[in-house]
C-alpha cells in the first residue's frame, strides 16, 4: 500500500525519497533472505544433531559392561566365567606371563604367553560387541582378574 507523499516536495527531494524507500525496501528483503537462510542452516544442524546424539547413544549402547571377577588357578581344572569357560595352563610371576585356554562357541583358543594387564578382546557368537578380558594379578599358578560383557550378552 502506497503512502501519501507531501504536495510540497520538491522533484529532487522526492526522487530522493523514492530512492531511500527503494534501497530500505532492497535491505530488508536482503534480511529476510538471510534470515530465511540462517532458519534453514538451523534446521539443518538441529537434524545433524539429533543423528549424531542417536550415534552416540548407539557407541554408548555398545560400551556399556557388565565385569566378572574371576580366580583362576591352575589345578582348579576349568572354570566358567559367563559365556566362557577358562583353564589357566601356566603362569610366570616373575615376567608377568601367563598363558590359559577359553572355551566359547564349541572351541579351544588358547591365549599364549599374555601379559599381566593386557586387555584380550574376542567376540562370542550372537554379539555385537567384543568380550573383554584382563588379568591384573598373576600369582603362583594362580591369575585373577575380570572378564567384561557387553550389556547385550548380559541380557540373555
Amino acid at each position: 500500500m502506497a503512502t501519501p507523499v507531501p504536495s510540497n516536495l520538491s522533484p529532487r527531494e522526492l526522487s530522493e525519497l523514492q530512492g531511500e524507500l527503494t534501497s530500505n525496501r532492497e535491505a530488508w528483503e536482503a534480511t529476510a533472505n538471510r534470515l530465511g537462510d540462517a532458519v534453514g542452516e538451523l534446521s539443518d544442524q538441529r537434524r545433524e544433531l539429533a543423528d549424531t546424539q542417536e550415534s552416540i547413544g548407539e557407541i554408548q549402547r555398545n560400551l556399556e559392561r557388565t565385569y566378572l571377577a574371576f580366580d583362576l588357578r591352575k589345578s582348579g581344572g576349568r572354570q566358567r566365567i559367563g559365556p566362557v569357560w577358562m583353564d589357566l595352563r601356566s603362569t610366570d610371576r616373575r615376567a608377568q606371563r601367563y598363558t590359559m585356554r577359553l572355551f566359547f562357541d564349541d572351541r579351544w583358543v588358547e591365549m599364549k604367553d599374555r601379559v599381566l594387564g593386557e586387555r584380550l578382546e574376542f567376540y562370542v557368537r550372537g554379539t555385537n560387541s567384543p568380550l573383554e578380558l584382563v588379568v591384573s594379578e598373576i600369582g603362583q599358578d594362580q591369575v585373577m582378574g575380570q572378564l567384561g560383557l557387553p550389556k547385550e550378552a548380559t541380557a540373555r
